[in-house]
């Protein structure tokens, strides 16, 4: 199968969502959408249904202090 392990660390409680999108911008998969308490995290992407190619995924997360993080990285998938 092809997959893969997203790691990120939260220093605060905070609503994550973690996006994927393909090279033309468009969704493909919402991984994370919600309450997270500050520690190390990581979640599973399993991309079987798609086709070879890059793509990115969205990491955003708003604390409940108010501050905001978003962070993008770039993946590639070969089957």
């Amino acid at each position: 199968n092809p997959s893969t392990t997203i790691k990120y660390a939260l220093p605060e409680n905070s609503e994550v969502t973690v996006e994927v999108y393909n090279m033309l911008g468009e969704r493909v998969a919402t991984l994370i959408s919600g309450f997270h308490p500050a520690g190390i995290h990581s979640v599973q992407w399993d991309a079987s249904s798609l086709s070879s190619g890059v793509y990115f995924y969205r990491l955003a997360a708003r604390s409940s202090s108010g501050q905001q993080f978003t962070q993008v990285q770039k993946m590639i998938l070969m089957k």
